[in-house]
């Protein structure tokens, strides 16, 4: 995999054997298109936001496209009624993640999961699920170092009701400044933040991982539909108010100390049939009953075990 830069060292293409994709910027720095082969995702943005985001874009279903999170996707999934393998998503940006998009003062590293500062898990970087605003999320964005100011992207979601579909809320997708992976996301529902998805520092592993909060209450496996390409483990810390995603190669799914964390999603601490029940109401995962059935005592490390 290669990666092509402009003058002002930002990234312009990206390809693989025959695949590449290009981007375009504004004078102001700011992505306006996307190209895929022949395919172009245009963006309209609102540049007289804080930061500039888009407001629109020329896909049809946009949190199934790009780069997102795990979890964005699963709730593409669940409003759409399908899954989509990230393979290739999850593998770029486990690949590039370390990697400085910018020149001067190294860009900071989160360890904040490990070292509990400036808060404890839920909180993180002072973001409160259920507590902080729409306009504290907007504040963090404008003062922290942590935010590559110029990926920043935001789109809607919905819900079926009643009466139809109907706009739930929207989700900020941004990368950080210490990586190209698309993959962190603040979801904000009636101007609260809601939950918000965190890849970490790359030297996050689950040794660390138990090491700090201990074994997890419970976890899950789940093999993509399409084509068993790799294992996405997610592990509950429900009293702590957080699951964390591994993703683990399928020619050698082995739970090992030094397996890195890919994501850290941030929500409510809770008992966890409290907290499936929240998980569930928010949009994400199998109901409370279903999920219970599903989920597995911590085994420890080793090759993990499909029923």
């Amino acid at each position: 995999m290669s990666y092509t830069y402009d003058r002002a060292n930002r990234l312009t293409q990206v390809s693989e054997g025959s695949l590449s994709t290009q981007f375009a910027y504004n004078g102001d720095g700011v992505r306006t298109s996307e190209t895929e082969s022949s395919d172009t995702t245009e963006y309209v943005r609102d540049l007289a936001a804080a930061l500039p985001v888009v407001i629109s874009d020329t896909e049809a279903v946009y949190l199934c496209t790009g780069w997102t999170s795990l979890r964005a996707s699963r709730r593409c999934a669940q409003i759409m009624g399908l899954e989509r393998s990230l393979a290739v998503n999850v593998s770029l940006g486990l690949l590039i993640l370390g990697l400085c998009v910018g020149c001067g003062e190294p860009p900071p590293l989160d360890m904040s999961l490990l070292t509990g500062e400036p808060c404890q898990p839920p909180c993180w970087q002072g973001l409160t699920p259920g507590e902080s605003t729409e306009e504290d999320v907007a504040e963090f964005m404008r003062a922290t170092r942590f935010v590559d100011t110029r990926s920043v992207r935001r789109s809607s979601y919905t819900r079926l009701t009643r009466g139809g579909e109907e706009v739930a809320g929207v989700i900020i997708h941004w990368r950080s400044s210490g990586g190209l992976a698309m993959c962190n996301d603040f979801c904000i529902e009636e101007g609260l933040l809601t939950d918000l998805t965190i890849c970490p520092y790359p030297g996050v592993t689950l040794g660390h991982l138990i090491d700090r909060y201990g074994p997890p209450e419970k976890y899950e496996v789940i093999v993509p539909i399409g084509g068993p390409l790799y294992y996405d483990v997610t592990l509950f810390y429900a009293t702590h108010g957080f699951t964390v995603d591994l993703v683990l190669p399928y020619d050698d799914g082995t739970l090992r100390p030094e397996s890195s964390v890919a994501e850290v999603w941030y929500f409510r601490a809770a008992p966890l049939e409290r907290f499936l029940q929240l998980r569930y109401d928010a949009g994400y995962g199998m109901s409370p009953a279903r999920s219970l059935e599903v989920l597995r005592d911590w085994p420890g490390y080793g090759p993990i075990e499909l029923e």
